[in-house]
């Protein structure tokens, strides 16, 4: 899965270099609201590349770090217990109507604490992008429902700062 989403990233590199002008990067903050999951409130922070493909459907690649607390039961010792983080490696593509669009990705969450495990990650939800002016610059907004094996359910908001096409 790890070589699968290298090979993936690379393509992307390699194409969004090819075609520069049809390219952007956003790089923003992520707030992760689990439910149905042994975890709380999650923050973290992604970098997505995206390339349009043709008209109104773009390919993206993202990567981040999300850290979630962990909730206490109420038979456990009332200790703050440390943070679980993990490092979601997704790709996916986007349909645009104006600065409007519908997003959906899939790829890995890798946790990085404990067992170290590799989840199936899938996200899928709406955005839209807000211009500065006619720099090709600006903010986008995204909010999406996301499972990453199972262990985490969440609903995720994204605010970044977006420079392309």
């Amino acid at each position: 899965m790890k070589k699968l989403i290298i090979i993936m990233l690379a393509m992307a590199g390699l194409h969004a270099n090819a075609q520069t002008a049809r390219t952007s990067v956003s790089a923003g903050f992520e707030l992760g609201l689990p439910s149905q999951s042994a975890y709380k409130t999650g923050v973290g922070a992604a970098l997505k590349a995206e390339t349009r493909i043709s008209g109104p459907v773009a390919i993206s690649v993202t990567g981040g770090i999300s850290s979630f607390g962990q909730k206490v039961l109420p038979t456990q010792n009332a200790v703050d217990l440390p943070a679980v983080k993990f490092i979601p490696l997704k790709a996916g593509a986007r349909y645009y109507s104006g600065n409007f669009f519908l997003e959906g990705e899939a790829g890995a969450a890798i946790k990085t604490n404990y067992d170290k495990n590799t989840l199936f990650a899938f996200s899928i939800g709406p955005g839209f992008f807000i211009p500065f002016d006619e720099s090709k610059q600006g903010i986008e907004f995204g909010i999406r429902y996301e499972n990453w094996g199972n262990q985490v359910k969440q609903t995720g908001i994204r605010i970044a700062y977006r420079i392309g096409w």
